[in-house]
């Protein structure tokens, strides 16, 4: 069964009458953009979406704001949604450091019941962040959606619309490669998956920039310096072959009949790719250097998730590491995820209340 789209989900949601939704994404620009989309198209009954922020107050994304005044305050304006006569979709953004706030999550929970019940107008409030941080008191009346990193077909579309706007701009012996090589163009959209539309768009402009065309290496470059900043995950690469792994002869073999489970023709018929491998053993016995050769063998992006470091920060911020990390990953599939020191998730990395005991007690 294919999976539901963060897109769909909110779609649903809606639908379904939820009114508090927790949206994760750094993607503001985007998500708006989907929103906007699913309450002018997706439903059936049309709705105004307005956006708030500290700085700007209310400002309509699509039909319009009737909200008379510039209301800045997180709680008023809450207040302000409670008595907004119509039909809307409310986007509060980066919200979640007004909740620690006992009154902000009073009036939230409040909220939910009272715009749930109402029959005259349909009020829908979605939070949007690039973090999730949720108090225990409102977690059970709202709902999270992590919204995904664009999708091979959303990354073409962005590549498309780069290479179109570039193109204009040249022509003949300067035109770029992926303007007139499908092949070429489908390597670009690869080398960029993983990353955020915005993102993907500066590493492309910057590629032109320096290379005057579309360059492979450059872009990434670009996407390693872009993972490397979330400080867990980082983009390898590799020479390794498994002919430099001594022994393992079983490992070898299992490697490559498992390969061939990730072509086109494998995925038609119905095989199903591995799952994944666990590599024990004591130092220096080749477990680092047989996940670097599985993915230069297997010609497919690696992904070094040191563990160590999403458990050893404050609790909360090693469950935000995680989850950004594996976003990340899912959007970069197919690839090899390496999850170095993994023990380091089993065992307690302090004793203080800053630091939690890991995942197993």
């Amino acid at each position: 069964m294919a999976a539901i789209s963060s897109k769909q989900q909110i779609t649903e949601l809606i639908k379904a009458g939820y009114v508090l939704t927790y949206v994760v994404s750094s993607e503001e620009a985007r998500v708006e953009e989907a929103i906007v989309d699913i309450a002018t198209v997706q439903l059936k009954k049309q709705r105004n979406v307005i956006a708030w922020s500290c700085t700007k107050g209310f400002e309509g994304l699509s039909g319009g704001c009737k909200l008379g005044g510039d209301v800045r305050d997180p709680l008023k304006a809450l207040d302000k949604i409670g008595s907004y006569e119509g039909d809307a979709i409310f986007v509060l953004r980066d919200y979640h450091p007004y909740m620690k706030n006992p009154q902000v999550t009073r009036r939230l929970r409040d909220m939910n019941r009272e715009l749930k019940n109402h029959d005259t107008h349909d009020r829908k409030i979605i939070l949007l962040s690039g973090a999730l941080n949720v108090p225990a008191e409102i977690e059970k009346d709202l709902t999270v959606v992590d919204y995904d990193l664009p999708n091979r077909e959303e990354m073409s579309q962005i590549v498309d619309e780069v290479v179109d706007e570039i193109g204009g701009k040249i022509s003949g012996k300067d035109a770029l490669k992926a303007a007139e090589d499908i092949q070429e163009r489908g390597r670009v959209v690869d080398a960029v998956l993983g990353l955020s539309a915005e993102e993907a768009e500066n590493a492309l402009y910057k590629s032109y920039a320096r290379k005057r065309d579309l360059d492979i290496e450059t872009l990434l470059e670009e996407k390693k310096n872009i993972i490397r900043k979330s400080g867990v995950l980082e983009f390898y690469e590799t020479n390794e072959s498994l002919e430099g792994v001594g022994g393992l002869e079983v490992l070898k073999d299992w490697l490559a009949k498992r390969q061939r489970s990730f072509s086109d023709e494998a995925r038609n018929f119905g095989l199903p790719s591995p799952k994944g491998i666990l590599l024990l053993g004591i130092p220096g016995c080749g477990k680092s250097l047989s996940a670097k050769a599985i993915g230069h063998q297997w010609k497919m992006p690696l992904l070094r998730l040191d563990v160590g470091r999403v458990f050893a920060g404050l609790v909360g911020q090693s469950e935000e590491n995680m989850r950004k990390a594996i976003k990340t990953a899912e959007a970069v599939a197919p690839c090899v995820l390496w999850l170095d020191e993994l023990e380091k998730g089993f065992s307690g990395t302090g004793s203080s209340g800053q630091t939690d005991g890991g995942i197993i007690s």
